[in-house]
């Protein structure tokens, strides 16, 4: 009776059989119908591995399980499992496999779109502190060209290399312009001039450029005498022309005083003489 127990329970998945054999394969208390062919016969090359000492085979379509008794005779419990029956037994296994899985590869999604969404967030702060570092730079640069322009006694224009016209200036050249363009201040002889400076200056932003007195007309009528200076700058990618005009009125009315003065003192010189 407690080895027809232990045959009963040695393994418990559903269809598989169980049964004592002795060193041949064949049954010794008596088989079910389907076991009652020697195990020597049905699986041969499992039961020479099984015979060699292992406890398990599967080199048939069936996996064999073999447990010694150690009764000192060569007898085994033999369990017969089908394969059926082991791919049964294995089915909620691979579902609850599959399942995990499944989760995993959720997880693992929901983690790297995360990752993207914060690299991203990261990118884009990053981004905008850089924008507003240079936002920075270009106020405290702006500032300090404002505050030298705005204080500056000559009159300093940015002007458009192809239409000369004037898209910059000082508080000096607004006061002196008054809202008129440089054609209207100067004559058409001196405008000529200035704007072949100007493409000379757009050429070659490197070399300053110098040229002859323009006159120019106050809002007044008066007429101001400036001594020009010229330049190519580059301003976010754009070529412009800066002119600095030095206010040399006064310079020469006394330039042609002591012209004046110097030919009355010759003339008189010669009289005496």
């Amino acid at each position: 009776a407690p080895l027809l127990r232990a045959v009963r329970s040695f393994y418990p998945l559903v269809a598989a059989r169980t049964q004592l054999v002795d060193s041949g394969g064949n049954p010794l208390l008596g088989a079910a119908e389907d076991l009652a062919q020697p195990l020597s016969t049905r699986y041969p090359l499992a039961w020479a591995e099984i015979r060699e000492g292992a406890t398990s085979s599967r080199k048939e379509e069936d996996w064999l399980i073999a447990r010694p008794l150690g009764l000192g005779e060569p007898a085994r419990l033999v369990t017969v499992l089908p394969r059926a029956s082991i791919e049964q037994a294995l089915a909620p296994l691979r579902a609850e496999s599959s399942r995990v899985l499944g989760s995993m590869v959720v997880v693992t999604l929901a983690i790297a779109v995360a990752a993207v969404f914060f690299l991203r967030q990261s990118l884009r702060a990053m981004r905008t502190q850089e924008a507003e570092r240079y936002l920075a730079v270009v106020r405290r640069e702006g500032a300090k060209w404002k505050a030298l322009t705005e204080s500056a006694a000559d009159m300093i224009l940015i002007v458009d290399p192809g239409s000369a016209s004037v898209r910059e200036h000082n508080a000096r050249a607004g006061e002196t312009l008054n809202g008129r363009s440089l054609e209207q201040c100067l004559s058409p002889q001196d405008m000529e001039c200035l704007r072949a400076a100007i493409r000379r200056a757009a050429l070659d932003p490197e070399r300053p450029v110098a040229m002859a007195d323009l006159r120019l007309a106050s809002p007044a009528g008066e007429e101001l005498v400036f001594d020009p200076r010229l330049v190519g700058l580059d301003l976010d990618g754009e070529r412009v022309v800066e002119i600095a005009l030095r206010d040399v009125t006064r310079e020469r009315v006394m330039e042609r005083q002591l012209s004046t003065a110097e030919r009355l003192a010759d003339g008189t010189t010669r009289v005496l003489v």
